[in-house]
């Protein structure tokens, strides 16, 4: 059930620079228009997952096959020899090492070359940049082993690039030698910060020191809040810092094919189906950021977290496919320490739609929860959430078919 104590901390969106515009931007369906929206698209979702039901079940056979999962066996007799041939498996695990080495097997990945004279001092720069980020923040020697297999099982990859933007609560204490600059102390506990607005508060050098500060250094995500303790002693000054961070950095991740929903017979490239459909898991603290973000509205986000108890439903879609890996991997997925029993789920969909209602489309992405019945968590423009305008995933399949995802 849901921890009501936490209920209790209100859902914020703090106001910005931009709020108006984005309110602008982006206003409010009315709740009749909301309705109808969310109806249409639980209808098409909950279609194609009846749609391709003999898929999920195909899944359940492909991974037994993958793992040398038998029946028992009674023919000729009961209990007769029934021995696994892991032919599957050796199969993936032989092609596998070689979609690996064609990725990874040059170190570094990526070489520059530069194009004119010029250039050439920049060169070994750009290139230990782009590899570093490469392989240490997208971590490259993680994602292609994954990658490699989905590829050949369930044959089906589909990768999601895009900016990750996180929002944490930090503190911390740090110790200075008497004498150290209050500039030197602050640039060591709270790092290179442009201060927005910075604020002192305290009664004398000898007791304590209270720096408060906003801090923005991204247009994407509201100003920081930053709050530096100093605490004077003979020998030293002690330091607390309570602070609101946020990291970005660039990201993929990959959704499990069970999880990526879209319409049949729509087209083998994703841009010209009419719709797609991403199920994600979310706990309470990212919603509650998505909120903060402005992404998410408080009143749906509320209701999801004050009358829904977190956890998988086990009448979900794809629940036999989940069941089976449970089964291979020898664990109880719905039991006490399940990840899952702490996360909503979510429905990410990128649509075609006339939201201004002047008789043209505009892709957009829409949020709902199916436990929240006939409203929106909220909604943006494609452009707006991707500069680059697309839908941000890659498709990889090992027997692509045309016209067929």
């Amino acid at each position: 059930m849901p921890d009501t104590d936490k209920l209790d901390i209100p859902l914020e969106t703090p106001e910005s620079e931009d709020s108006g515009l984005l309110r602008e931007l982006l206003p409010r369906f009315s709740p009749e228009r909301e309705k109808e929206i969310y109806q249409d698209s639980l209808s098409a979702y909950q279609s194609a997952l009846l749609d391709r039901e003999t898929w999920e079940a195909n899944l359940v056979v492909w991974d037994d096959q993958y793992y040398g999962k038998l029946p028992k066996k009674d023919f000729p007799w009961e209990g007769a020899s029934n021995l696994p041939v892991p032919l599957t498996m050796l199969g993936v695990e032989t092609m596998k090492p070689r979609l690996i080495e064609s990725i990874l097997g040059e170190i570094p990945p990526v070489l520059v070359t530069a194009t004119e004279k010029a250039d050439e001092e920049q060169r070994s720069r750009v290139e230990l940049f782009f590899n570093w980020q490469i392989l240490t923040e997208i971590d490259l020697p993680r994602l292609v082993p994954e990658s490699a297999h989905l590829f050949l099982n369930p044959g089906l990859v589909v990768a999601k690039p895009h900016w990750k933007v996180t929002h944490r609560r930090r503190k911390y204490l740090r110790k200075f030698p008497v004498g150290t600059s209050t500039e030197d102390m602050l640039q060591a506990t709270v790092g290179a910060v442009e201060w927005d607005e910075l604020s002192t508060t305290g009664t004398s050098p000898k007791t304590s020191t209270v720096f408060t500060g906003k801090t923005s250094s991204s247009p994407n995500v509201p100003p920081q809040r930053i709050t530096v303790t100093f605490k004077f002693t003979e020998k030293f000054v002690h330091a607390l810092v309570d602070r609101e961070d946020h990291e970005e950095v660039p990201a993929v991740e990959f959704v499990d094919p069970v999880d990526f929903i879209v319409p049949v017979r729509g087209d083998g490239d994703i841009k010209k189906l009419p719709w797609v459909c991403q199920r994600l898991w979310l706990t309470e603290d990212e919603l509650r950021q998505r909120v903060k973000l402005g992404k998410f509205y408080k009143e749906p986000v509320a209701e999801l977290l004050g009358d829904v108890a977190p956890g998988e439903d086990p009448t979900l879609s794809a629940a036999d496919v989940q069941s089976s890996r449970d089964e291979s991997e020898g664990v109880d997925g719905l039991g006490e320490s399940s990840v899952r029993n702490q996360q909503y789920p979510v429905i990410e969909q990128h649509i075609a739609l006339d939201v201004d209602e002047d008789g043209f489309t505009e892709d957009v992405i829409l949020w709902w929860s199916p436990d929240v019945k006939e409203k929106l968590l909220g909604w943006d423009y494609l452009d707006n959430g991707y500069a680059h305008g697309r839908r941000p995933y890659v498709i990889g399949r090992f027997l692509p078919i045309p016209f067929r995802f």
